[in-house]
């Protein structure tokens, strides 16, 4: 629900202080920057599924910290105390983002606080808190990488 409030504001706060500056860009960057109806459009479409975004990516994100956790040698209070930790920041971290420009500071901030949260909810010291994160980025990166050459395989595969 926070979620949903908050890029609910942030579609006001968008359309507000975004628009004129973005269609003047459009002028100079044409062909490049697509036009402020577009962007409106897909900036509608985020919020609208921002609580279901939300969702899966704390599940997904609850479901492969404790293993990161897990690799560090972490990770002694299990799924629950993960679980809790990420919905409590990333509640708090959608009411960041719903304040015009200090929203910027919400994802390092929320990674701050759920390194510390984790640490504190499995007994853990927080660089295998850290640890687990950069392993998570990792793995994530790798599966982007994986998906992008698996998506131009065939471009290469037919020169």
């Amino acid at each position: 629900v926070l979620a949903l409030v908050a890029n609910l504001a942030g579609l006001h706060w968008a359309d507000r202080f975004l628009r004129h500056p973005w269609q003047r860009s459009e002028q100079l960057l044409e062909g490049i920057l697509p036009s402020w109806g577009a962007a409106w459009e897909v900036f509608k479409v985020w919020a609208l599924l921002s609580p279901l975004i939300v969702v899966v990516g704390t599940l997904v994100g609850a479901a492969l910290l404790p293993a990161m956790l897990r690799l560090t040698r972490g990770g002694k209070a299990g799924w629950l105390a993960t679980f809790s930790v990420l919905n409590y920041v990333g509640g708090s971290a959608n009411v960041l983002l719903a304040i015009p420009y200090l929203g910027l500071l919400a994802g390092p901030w929320a990674l701050s606080c759920a390194a510390l949260g984790l640490s504190a909810a499995h007994g853990d010291s927080l660089p295998k808190s850290v640890g687990a994160f950069v392993l998570l980025g990792g793995l994530a990166l790798a599966c982007l990488m994986a998906a992008a050459i698996l998506a131009l395989l065939p471009f290469f595969l037919s020169l």
